[in-house]
């Protein structure tokens, strides 16, 4: 086991969705969020729905299944520990899982930042990169690991580390179980664009971008942020978003639409969406519109205003606070995204928007003209859930699950939500009693949340309420349950559970 230290606006396309309907996104490049549409959901299997998380025992909680008795029984086939704050998003692809984590697997100390490599099939640490840290705490914060899941395509895997360093990795070795990957280049972002990035701490586990790609080109959201006391300065020359080649790591196009507008923070990932004849790329910004670029091009196609106008017309910047920090979810029609805030700003105003991707220009649901709000006539605006009178909606820092008839969301108090995805119905509300950070993932009739408790809440993913059953884990889990290669993968802060059959 070796280790490595180190506004021009076209028209969109409104035709029919024919390329569309036809894409499989199970089985799309492994990334987080599943694909690079970011649709946490399996609909082909089933997955289990109750098992004991005790390695040593593999018979089921019996309470558990005399409430449910048709539950589908899993168990514990491998359980591998020893990290420490690991709260990146697992991605499985070629029979490995990869793993961010906040030291070398087993150690405590603080200076460094991993992104580790196990065998699928046993839990074996095949390999870890090893980053130290920058040493400079609002921007590579101490105890906080790699939170950059990688994107892989082929015997190619990018992903971003703690130090802001995007790095292509020839893994077939890894693959082929012959040895170590090798570094094909490396990009630090912070020489090439000067930007300044800020990391969230408290167990949010977005502060570095998961990279998504398409066509030979790679999209990063380089976290070019404003600190609490709004120092250093933001570069508003310094781009926001930057596409570079695959196979190079050339730039081909850098955003910087922000510019000095931005309020907090820029840690939402970007997300691919295409019609019949070009593919975009859209991405959550830090002054609180969602944007998206032809990706090919960069051109902005279409800008969405996240904020209220009240919000909008504020002088102060610190009250434009309708950010996003995880991706928006595209499911071959339409486009969703969730509110969100760093965990140190999270009980602010939430929402949940539904918008039609493809059109041009100010997309935004409202218009101010001569200084009054109007409704906007190029609104792409569907639906939203927002708050109302009496009813406060709070952010959210996990990512949407969007399925064929549903979407399912869950903000920071732990309250899970089941939409109807096309009118925005809410079905039912469930309470894990704990923040939930993670995205929620369906695979078949189920819907899997984690917590910070360390429960993993099993739900009918159905718009009838069913709690299935309710497994602890004795850990806290910040980052999200996957499932791939016909297994449930759980990663808490200290272990990683593969649950099957």
């Amino acid at each position: 086991m070796a280790y490595s230290l180190e506004i021009l606006m076209p028209k969109f396309s409104i035709l029919a969705f024919v390329f569309l309907s036809s894409v499989s996104l199970a089985d799309d490049w492994p990334m987080r969020g599943q694909n690079r549409f970011r649709s946490s959901s399996v609909e082909s299997e089933n997955g289990p729905q109750i098992w004991q998380p005790k390695i040593d025992r593999f018979e089921t909680i019996e309470s558990e299944k005399l409430r449910h008795p048709e539950a589908r029984v899993g168990r514990v086939k491998w359980m591998a520990g020893g990290f420490w704050e690991a709260m990146c998003d697992p991605v499985v692809a070629n029979g490995l899982l990869w793993i961010g984590t906040g030291d070398p697997i087993g150690e405590s100390t603080d200076n460094f930042s991993v992104l580790a490599c196990f065998d699928a099939q046993n839990g074996k640490l095949l390999f870890q990169h090893i980053s130290k840290k920058l040493g400079i705490a609002n921007q590579d914060w101490p105890g906080t690991g790699n939170t950059s899941s990688p994107f892989i395509d082929g015997n190619r895997l990018w992903f971003c580390t703690n130090r802001l360093e995007v790095i292509c990795l020839n893994i077939q070795p890894l693959v082929d179980r012959t040895g170590d990957p090798t570094v094909i280049w490396t990009v630090d972002l912070k020489s090439r664009y000067g930007m300044v990035p800020k990391d969230v701490h408290l167990g949010n586990r977005a502060s570095r971008c998961s990279i998504v790609g398409v066509d030979g080109r790679i999209f990063v959201n380089t976290t070019n942020s404003r600190h609490y006391d709004r120092t250093p300065a933001v570069d508003p020359n310094a781009p926001s978003l930057v596409c570079l080649n695959q196979d190079s790591g050339e730039s081909i196009w850098t955003d910087n639409s922000p510019g000095l507008d931005i309020a907090r923070n820029q840690h939402c990932n970007p997300v691919i969406f295409q019609n019949e004849h070009k593919s975009y790329v859209a991405i959550g910004q830090g002054d609180a519109f969602v944007r998206a670029f032809e990706c090919e091009t960069g051109i902005m196609g279409w800008q969405f205003d996240v904020n209220t106008k009240q919000e909008r017309q504020s002088k102060s910047l610190f009250k434009k606070k309708r950010l996003l920090t995880e991706s928006p979810v595209f499911d071959g029609r339409n486009l969703y995204f969730a509110i969100g805030e760093d965990r140190e700003a999270s009980f602010e105003r939430g929402g949940i928007y539904c918008i039609d991707p493809f059109g041009s220009g100010d997309v935004s649901r409202q218009l101010i003209v001569d200084g009054q709000t109007v409704p906007n006539p190029n609104s792409k605006w569907i639906w939203e859930h927002s708050e109302k009178e009496g009813q406060k909606i709070l952010s959210s820092i996990a990512g949407l699950c969007v399925t064929s008839k549903f979407l399912f969301a869950a903000d920071i108090d732990g309250s899970v939500k089941c939409f109807d995805k096309l009118t925005g119905k809410l079905h039912w509300l469930h309470d894990t009693q704990s923040t939930v950070i993670g995205t929620p993932l369906v695979v078949g009739d189920s819907l899997y949340v984690t917590d910070e408790e360390g429960d993993v809440d099993v739900l009918r993913a159905s718009e009838n309420y069913e709690l299935i059953g309710s497994m602890n884990h004795g850990s806290p889990i910040e980052s999200s349950p996957i499932y791939a290669e016909g297994t449930l993968f759980i990663v808490t802060r200290r272990n990683v559970y593969a649950i099957g059959k």
